[in-house]
Formats: C-alpha cells, structure tokens, sequence
C-alpha cells in the first residue's frame, strides 16, 4: 500500500539579521541559513529545533529539565578578553536564531560561567 501523506519539506530558515550596537554604533550582523526539515502535521518541540541548530554551530547543547546547557562557547577567546560585550552579543545572537527557526517556547538567558557558554535557553511556560 502506498502512503499518501505529502512528503517532507526541506526548508532553509535564513538567520535573521541582528541589530546590535557596539559603543553606539548599530552593527548588523547576519548568519548563514540552517536546514530544517519539516515533516506535513508535525513540527519536532522548540528545544529539538534549538539544540539541532545550536549544535550545528558548536555550541554543544546539552539538554536539561526545562533548559538546554550550552557546554561548549564558540567566541570564548573573544569572551576572555571582554565578556560583557561578547556574552551580550552571543545572547542576542541565541535570541535571533530562536526567532529566525521560530521556536517560540523559549528563551536566551545571559547566566555567566566560566566553565561553558554565558547563555543558556529556558521554556516559557504558558499562562492557563
């Protein structure tokens, strides 16, 4: 018997570009596009689709009760040198990427740690 359900839609779900100012001066900062592939009726959880993203950008997700660990800071060397510029651009960074493959559900989180990635993504939960 042949399946009739449509077949999967690969999109590629581009970055959006990011507005961010350094000393006052507006910067846009753009990434490349990430695939995604979406099944007809069925859309993976926003934390599936965050950490495959954020993974493919070596972060190193790791997944706990209701946050995703990023283990692994792609701009430590940067950070060292000043974190507080490059841990604020890497939260926006996170929160445009969120946007960009629509997982609504979560959110970038700034929380500091020497021994992995400043930020860490959080559900949100619904009001009932």
């Amino acid at each position: 018997m042949v399946s009739s359900s449509p077949p999967p839609v690969i999109k590629s779900l581009p970055s959006p570009p990011v507005m961010v100012s350094l000393n006052a001066v507006p910067v846009m900062v753009s990434f490349p596009a990430l695939p995604l592939i979406v099944l007809p009726g069925f859309a993976p959880p926003a934390i599936d689709r965050a950490s495959k993203a954020l993974s493919a950008l070596g972060f190193e997700p790791r997944r706990e009760t209701g946050v995703l660990i990023l283990n692994n800071c792609p701009f430590h060397a940067l950070a060292q040198a000043n974190p507080e510029l490059i841990c604020g651009l890497n939260e926006t960074f996170v929160t445009g990427l969120l946007d960009g493959i629509e997982s609504r559900g979560l959110r970038a989180v700034l929380q500091p740690d020497p021994r992995r990635c400043c930020v860490t993504l959080e559900e949100v939960r619904q009001a009932s």
